[in-house]
């Protein structure tokens, strides 16, 4: 299976504190019968998506550990997790209902003193849902176990969600992401 990005959108609360995101991809070739095997393909496929938090070439982490000493590393993955640690069992089928409701909880604990922003920013996100819930036929959550979360990421795990929506008529994968950026 590959992957050709196709669409984004992209949206910023609190000078960069969040981010939702929503990619599509179009998926070239023939798409298999098992979702889970549709979202590992797509993770463990040997592409960058930058845009997608997928990070197979590497980005550069500056670390800092408790005692004062630094180290710059190259980090290989999705999001908070190392590509090679996940498998199929890290991907937990739910309804998109259900993820919709993880992210705008996750939101609103962001809820920022600009009500006007912070409205625009939660009505931009319930409308992609709106649209995602238009044409996904199964929708999974990454949802590994906590010890893979790879610490020294840019990523923290409590600001961290994602999910996928798979629609077999158009050949269409969507990643859905929310984290601090």
């Amino acid at each position: 299976m590959r992957f050709k990005e196709q669409s984004k959108q992209y949206y910023i609360l609190g000078h960069g504190a969040i981010s939702f995101s929503v990619i599509n991809f179009e998926i070239v070739e023939v798409i298999d019968d098992n979702g889970k095997k549709v979202v590992h393909e797509f993770i463990k496929l040997p592409e960058d998506f930058e845009f997608a938090r997928k990070y197979v070439g590497g980005y550069h982490s500056d670390h800092t550990n408790q005692f004062g000493k630094s180290n710059i590393s190259k980090i290989y993955g999705f999001g908070p997790y190392l590509i090679d640690t996940l498998e199929l069992d890290d991907y937990k089928k739910i309804s998109i209902e259900e993820f919709e409701n993880q992210c705008v909880e996750l939101l609103f604990e962001y809820k920022i003193n600009r009500e006007i922003k912070f409205a625009e920013f939660i009505g931009n996100v319930k409308n992609a849902f709106k649209n995602i819930k238009m044409s996904s036929h199964e929708f999974y959550q990454l949802l590994p176990p906590e010890w893979k979360y790879y610490d020294i990421s840019s990523f923290q795990l409590s600001d961290y969600l994602c999910g996928f929506s798979i629609n077999r008529v158009d050949k269409i994968l969507t990643v859905i992401q929310i984290d601090d950026e």
